[in-house]
């Protein structure tokens, strides 16, 4: 489900190796919106780590 704010859009899932970890995998289609979201509420946010967007056909 995706989150839509006044300062960005981001999604929180929990991926099967959250689970162990104790964490969440947020994810946004920006590296501002995750920084915003850091910086506004989430200031436990670890390392931000960008990804390869694919779309399936």
């Amino acid at each position: 489900m995706w989150l839509m704010m006044p300062i960005g859009s981001s999604s929180i899932v929990q991926k099967a190796n959250d689970a162990a970890a104790d964490t969440l995998t947020v994810r946004a289609r920006a590296r501002s919106d995750l920084e915003a979201l850091g910086d506004a509420y989430v200031h436990e946010l670890g390392e931000i780590i960008e990804g390869d967007v694919r779309c399936h056909d």
